[in-house]
Formats: structure tokens, sequence, C-alpha cells
């Protein structure tokens, strides 16, 4: 005996559009996430490479010189924690940075007790687009993006940044250290990847272990 399927209700279809709509959203925004994440690090990576001399506070300065360039409004510092996953230490050490190089202007909103902000002066504006000119030509892409116009986007800085892993070039004890996302020896017992970065795992890998120099940083006793 034949029996006519019940067809859906307008509700029914309405919720399963909004789940679906939902789930793309969430997919898309876990892209963009992870390209953001990438581009930062390789930025990292580049300018250890080209200013050796540069201290884990001038590196992460560079790095918040994007943050404080991409809003139309001063930020205060807890603002601008909120938008990275450096330690404490390190804005503060970094903010002091750019406020020495005159990268940086602080000034008190009204009322006069409230939290300091940061803006930049043109000195940083000048600072900032000669060190993410490459970066943010892409990070402009992104926003814009489908997700699989994204996944190929990060198919290959991921390539990239695994071949600068394999090959022992990145010098973590600058570049990791300094973020929260970051535990030094949680596996020990492995003396080729004892670190451990768990970024990755929240942006939807399994996991990912960065290879790092066990004689810059120092093991616990």
């Amino acid at each position: 005996m034949f029996t006519p399927q019940r067809r859906p209700t307008q509700s029914h279809t309405t919720s399963e559009a909004a789940s679906h709509a939902a789930a793309q959203y969430e997919s898309l925004a876990i892209h963009q996430k992870r390209a953001i994440f990438l581009l930062h690090e390789l930025a990292l990576y580049n300018w250890s490479v080209e200013y050796p001399r540069w201290s884990n506070d001038e590196l992460v300065a560079r790095h918040l010189l994007a943050i404080i360039a991409n809003v139309e409004h001063p930020l205060s510092r807890r603002e601008i924690a909120s938008r990275t996953h450096f330690s404490n230490c390190a804005i503060t050490g970094a903010l002091c940075v750019l406020l020495h190089h005159d990268f940086l202007t602080q000034s008190t909103p009204e009322p006069a007790d409230g939290e300091p902000v940061f803006s930049l002066p043109p000195r940083g504006r000048k600072e900032f687009e000669r060190l993410w000119s490459w970066p943010q030509f892409l990070l402009a892409f992104i926003p814009q993006s489908s997700p699989a116009a994204l996944a190929d986007l990060i198919a290959v800085l991921t390539r990239h940044w695994h071949l600068i892993s394999s090959k022992g070039t990145m010098p973590s004890w600058k570049i990791c250290v300094n973020c929260t996302y970051f535990t030094a020896f949680r596996q020990p017992t492995d003396t080729t990847t004892p670190h451990h970065c768990a970024v990755v795992v929240g942006l939807g890998d399994s996991d990912y272990i960065r290879k790092l120099s066990t004689t810059l940083i120092p093991s616990p006793k």
C-alpha cells in the first residue's frame, strides 16, 4: 500500500535553513580565523629572519601595530589584549617599545580617570605600512572570500609553515614563548617535538606540535 510522505511544514523548512546557514557561518569563521593566524605567524617569522637583533618585545610590538592600525578608534590595553593571543607581559613590553620609538601615542579619554588608549601617529602608520604591506594585502582578501577560496589560501600558508618548521629554522624562542596557546615541554620525553601549540587544535585541526629549539628554551629541572 502506498503511503504518501508528509510534506515538511514551513516552520520545519525554515529551521533547517537556519541551521544550515549557522553551520556555514561557523565554518567561514573558522577558516577566517585560521588564515589570519597563519598570516600573522608567517609575518613574525619573516621579521625574525630579516631583523635578527629584534627582541621578543620588538617582534610583538610590530604585531600590535596591525591590531591598532585596523580599527577606526583608539584602543585601550584591555581591548588590544582581547584581539591577540599574546601574554599580558608580552603586551606590556611591546607597548613600551612602540611608545619608546614614537610609533604609538597614549591619551586619556574623558573622564580623566578613564583607561588610557593608544593610537598610531604618522610615524607609527608609516612603520605599519612598511612592515605589513604583503600580509595586509592578503588580510584584506579574507573577509570577502568564500570558504572554498579560504581553504585554498590556508593550504598554501600551511604548507609554507610546515616547510619552515621542518627545516628547523623557526626561532620559536621568540615567536612562541609569548603566546598564551603555547606550552613548553608538554611532552618532555619527546626530544624531537616536545612543545605544544594548542591554537591550531582550536581552529579545527586534530593536533599540532611545533618543533622548537631545546637549546634556547631551558628544560624544566
